[in-house]
């Protein structure tokens, strides 16, 4: 009797709920890295190499850098299917794919995300594939959609917003989870726009984990329909790691 192979690729269905659109019905930007990171999360379960698993091996996937396109954003009550695949690696990154359509099958949005496989007892990131437990699928004829953004010069960002990160926004890897950061770089852009942004295009890089009780100051700059910002800041006054950069273009 043969073992059955592991998924090659994933689909969750999710329904937009009340807590996940804004005061237009309209899906939080947030929203979609809430999904893209639940979807990613089941499947590495299902290929071997899960939440669990690591814990036991001292490891944890960190989300690097992760470049969206988005055609629309769904509304509250919406049903979508948030697909995923793993496509290799880059450098120090595993590479997934995610694919999000209404059920029908029409398009939403696209996503490629880079993740680190962190051994959480020295702090480092592991060799890629060699540290794995096992070979993930050939998904070679699936696509690949936007490549890692790069490092970002953020020159001039103006009026930082400051935030407290309070307990509820810690995920199980015991800092601030990553969907928070860009619920902050949603609040910043909304503030200088009077509105809740539609966006089109958005390129983040997760630069620094941030504890619990950390104060984080949220700056940056649009010019018309783009924008760049950043995210500095930990637990004492005169720190200013750079924790998350994001550019993008907001929908005319």
């Amino acid at each position: 009797m043969t073992c059955p192979q592991p998924p090659r690729f994933w689909t969750e269905l999710f329904r937009v709920r009340h807590s996940e659109a804004n005061r237009n019905a309209v899906m939080k930007l947030e929203t979609f890295f809430d999904y893209l990171q639940e979807t990613a999360g089941v499947h590495a379960d299902k290929l071997g190499v899960g939440i669990e698993y690591l814990r036991q091996h001292h490891q944890t996937w960190v989300l690097a850098k992760l470049a969206l396109n988005i055609g629309r954003h769904p509304t509250h009550g919406e049903k979508i299917i948030v697909k995923t695949w793993p496509s290799g690696f880059h450098k120090l990154f595993a590479v997934r794919q995610f694919d999000i359509t209404t059920p029908d099958g029409g398009p939403i949005a696209k996503a490629s995300s880079f993740w680190i496989l962190l051994d959480t007892a020295r702090s480092r990131p592991l060799r890629l594939p060699d540290a794995l437990p096992i070979d993930l699928p050939d998904n070679h004829d699936l696509p690949t959609f936007l490549p890692p953004p790069d490092k970002m010069a953020c020159a001039q960002a103006l009026d930082p917003l400051a935030t407290l990160v309070t307990e509820h926004m810690i995920d199980i890897n015991q800092h601030l989870n990553n969907a928070r950061y860009v619920a902050m770089a949603n609040d910043w852009i909304a503030r200088h726009t009077a509105a809740n942004p539609d966006f089109t295009r958005l390129d983040v890089n997760f630069c620094a984990a941030t504890p619990v009780h950390a104060t984080l100051q949220t700056a940056g700059r649009i010019d018309g329909n783009d924008f760049s910002l950043e995210i500095t800041g930990g637990l004492h006054p005169d720190d200013h790691t750079l924790r998350f950069q994001a550019r993008g273009q907001l929908a005319r």
